[in-house]
C-alpha cells in the first residue's frame, strides 16, 4: 500500500496543518479519508458512513466515526 500511495503521488493531510508522509498511508487511513469526506464535505449521515464501509451496525459506526459529527 505505501509504495503505490508513493508512486501515486498521495499526500496525506494532517489534522494539525499541512502534509504527512505518503509511507504512513495504510487501508484504515483511506477508510477514515472516505468517512471524513462523506461527513465534513458532503454533509452526510454516520448512517452513510456505515453503508459506504460496509459496517453491520450502526453501534460500529458510531464508535469509530461518531466524532467528525458536528455537534
Amino acid at each position: 500500500m505505501k509504495a503505490i500511495a508513493v508512486e501515486a503521488g498521495v499526500e496525506p493531510q494532517l489534522a494539525t496543518g499541512g502534509t504527512g508522509d505518503p509511507e504512513d498511508v495504510t487501508p484504515h487511513t483511506l477508510r477514515h479519508s472516505v468517512a471524513y469526506r462523506i461527513v465534513q464535505v458532503e454533509g452526510g449521515r454516520l448512517e452513510d458512513v456505515q453503508l459506504r464501509l460496509r459496517h453491520s451496525t450502526l453501534r460500529t459506526t458510531d464508535a469509530i466515526y461518531s466524532h467528525l459529527v458536528p455537534r
